[in-house]
């Protein structure tokens, strides 16, 4: 046996000693790794989301960022992650009061910000923002169109500096509504959180389409009606979530998602957004009549 086969069998036994001991941990974080499912100690929410919205939202916020110059700490579980697809370089979150979204940039975040993790964010340094009236926390003034400013995703590498995790697996529970109901609530307080919306299905036209354009990366929309008769909703799906060349189902039933709101739609300004088809619970084969 040469010199450098001892050398190499001691090593892999110095590695195999150290992985023992260390309890295979590795360095990365896992959503299945139990050592990490504990919420952080030393910060704590000092406002809520509602409030936070209360003091930055105003009439000139939807054409500038806002930059927050407070030592503020919210705190919400995830309730919308990329993980389909259907939101890209963005989590959702909420708490007991509201819902915002969170620009990172970077792809694959739910491996570390997946739905039901609970999260704190520092906000000192981050910018507010209204994207036609859809709530967005960004790291900076995106001046890439001078004539439309926007807020810049936070830096992956960055995002530990604000973004602070906690426990993960954690049940949020979504609120029954209807779409009449949606679309007569305060839009800014209760977007980007999630609903349930009972008795409904999507219009015959739009079961016989897929959700989206995969092809072209084009988002769709379809139509959601209850099954009364007397309300109905845009869907929105992005080109590039996974299921964009799948069919909407042709029954009825009930509906999860998050509840989304855009000024500038020409299809209006109420819309919903499923995470994935697993959203639709449309139980019943049949349609309504």
């Amino acid at each position: 046996m040469t010199m450098n086969n001892i050398n190499r069998i001691a090593l892999m036994a110095i590695c195999a000693m150290i992985l023992t001991v260390s309890g295979c941990k590795k360095d990365n974080f896992s959503v299945t790794d139990p050592g990490a499912n504990i919420d952080p100690v030393g910060i704590q929410a000092t406002t809520t989301i509602k409030a936070l919205k209360n003091k930055y939202y105003g009439p000139n916020v939807s054409n500038v960022p806002v930059l927050i110059d407070s030592d503020l700490v919210i705190s919400g579980i995830i309730n919308g992650d990329d993980r389909s697809g259907n939101f890209y370089k963005v989590i959702s979150l909420q708490d007991s009061t509201g819902g915002l979204q969170v620009k990172i940039d970077g792809s694959s975040l739910y491996y570390t910000y997946p739905q039901g993790r609970r999260i704190f964010i520092k906000l000192k340094g981050l910018y507010f923002f209204s994207y036609g009236g859809t709530i967005e926390i960004g790291s900076y003034i995106d001046h890439s169109n001078p004539s439309y400013l926007s807020v810049g995703p936070i830096p992956l590498g960055s995002a530990p500096n604000y973004i602070i995790k906690g426990k993960w697996g954690l049940t949020v529970t979504p609120k029954v509504t209807t779409i009449t109901q949606l679309e007569q609530s305060d839009w800014l307080h209760t977007q980007s959180m999630l609903y349930e919306i009972d008795n409904v299905q999507y219009r015959y036209t739009d079961t016989g389409t897929i959700y989206a354009d995969p092809v072209n990366k084009l988002s769709v929309n379809k139509v959601l009606d209850d099954c009364s008769g007397n309300a109905s909703m845009v869907v929105r799906t992005s080109g590039y979530a996974g299921f964009a060349s799948s069919k909407p189902a042709k029954g009825n039933g009930k509906i999860l998602g998050l509840y989304t709101y855009y000024s500038y739609a020409s299809s209006g300004n109420y819309q919903f957004t499923i995470r994935d088809t697993t959203d639709v619970q449309f139980t019943n084969d049949r349609r309504c009549q």
